[in-house]
């Protein structure tokens, strides 16, 4: 049972290695924009992953969402300013949901409640991000994530009466 549960931890993690190195890209952390919310010293754009970058200032956005905890993860997608390109989410996306499903689905004893949430929620931050570039309207993209983060939970562990009051 042990061997199963690294095996599988193993090839979910080096499968997001693989794809950070190889599809991630760099950005240049923005001080440009002001923090969305009030977190008092910290600001999620400190979890930011300078993963195989040249600069030590820059961040790699797909290893910003792979190599932090979920809950921190999680957080980047409601709170963040910084950029997250169309390619690494949807690619974090389907790696998210494909490695969550599988692992789900070997009945070892492994959580679905937060990558659900952190799937939902890079799905809903690739929309809010759509709706902020077509229009004119600056939208809250934390806010497409945080009821993509509640879809996709409601729609997995049909909760949804105490999932909205949370949420």
């Amino acid at each position: 049972q042990v061997g199963h549960a690294a095996g599988i931890s193993m090839i979910n993690y080096t499968l997001r290695f693989i794809v950070s190195v190889f599809a991630g890209r760099c950005y240049a952390v923005s001080t440009s924009f002001a923090s969305s919310g009030d977190f008092g010293s910290y600001s999620p754009d400190d979890d930011l992953q300078p993963f195989f970058c040249q600069n030590a200032d820059d961040y790699n956005d797909l290893s910003s969402i792979f190599f932090n905890s979920l809950v921190t993860s999680i957080k980047l997608m409601f709170h963040s300013t910084q950029w997250f390109s169309y390619t690494s989410l949807l690619l974090a996306f389907l790696v998210m949901f494909s490695t969550s499903c599988w692992t789900y689905g070997t009945l070892i004893p492994s959580g679905i409640f937060t990558p659900l949430l952190l799937t939902g929620a890079i799905y809903g931050r690739i929309v809010g991000q759509f709706f902020n570039d077509e229009t004119e309207h600056g939208v809250n993209v934390g806010a497409y994530a945080l009821i993509g983060a509640a879809s996709f939970l409601g729609g997995c562990v049909r909760m949804t009466v105490s999932l909205a009051v949370i949420l």
